[in-house]
């Protein structure tokens, strides 16, 4: 299991970049998604998306983050409706980006984006797979999405 805090506080963001520079900003940005804010939330939404996942690209700091957001998806805070549909299912969407990346380009670019983000595909699966179940359908749906997009071959 996945400890949401160890990734903040155990990584080196400031080593790491993003789209845009230093990743030194996105511990704020990742605990925006667990606000009780709306706008705060659909703030860092638009970060992960610009910042973490730009163009469909990943970054150095690509893959703790995403490791974060896996670690988050048990929070019931990601129940929260975003976007006409759980958060929950929003973020697992966007976990199917960072982990579909290695998955299409590994072998063809020698980037460490991609190997990091490759390196916890299993991870993510284990997040995202103790969700098949959930209450809301479209949070099933993008379970399965994201299962079939990286089932190992």
């Amino acid at each position: 299991m996945i400890d949401m805090d160890a990734v903040l506080t155990g990584t080196n963001w400031a080593e790491l970049g993003h789209a845009y520079g230093s990743a030194e900003d996105i511990p704020d940005r990742l605990r925006a998604l667990l606000s009780e804010d709306e706008d705060r939330i659909a703030e860092a939404w638009w970060d992960l998306g610009n910042l973490l996942t730009h163009q469909e690209s990943v970054y150095p700091a690509t893959a703790p983050a995403a490791l974060f957001v896996a670690a988050s998806l048990s929070d019931p805070r990601t129940a929260t409706r975003f976007q006409g549909r759980p958060l929950r299912a929003e973020l697992i969407d966007w976990l199917e980006i960072v982990a579909a990346r290695p998955i299409e380009y590994g072998d063809v670019f020698d980037d460490p984006g991609l190997a990091e983000c490759g390196a916890i595909i299993g991870q993510l699966r284990e997040a995202v797979a103790a969700l098949i179940e959930d209450q809301d359908e479209s949070v099933r749906e993008s379970v399965e999405t994201f299962l079939e997009t990286t089932e190992p071959e």
